[in-house]
């Protein structure tokens, strides 16, 4: 540093500090609240594209809407799984 800022003052302090460990549930309830906030979007995107669909045959027969729903199943079950995971710390705790 005195190198190259050779004008300023420097103060170079050592020592050592004790990492906290973050807390298990927090991460939990922050992963939860992400994959509701990912399922709302998905069923918002899901819902424009149902209004903004104008084939010939019925969206339920789409190919991409039956996958579509699919992952949002999927994404789904995994807000369920980490509420349980959640429930399962906080009564362990």
């Amino acid at each position: 540093l005195r190198v190259k800022y050779p004008r300023c003052r420097h103060q170079v302090f050592m020592g050592s500090y004790l990492k906290e460990t973050k807390n298990i549930i927090k991460i939990k309830e922050i992963q939860l609240n992400k994959a509701i906030t990912r399922v709302a979007t998905y069923e918002r995107n899901l819902e424009l594209y149902r209004q903004s669909y104008s084939a010939l045959f019925p969206i339920e027969e789409d190919p991409d809407y039956k996958s579509a729903l699919n992952v949002l199943w999927n994404k789904k079950m995994n807000v369920e799984k980490i509420k349980e995971e959640l429930k399962q710390l906080k009564l362990n705790q």
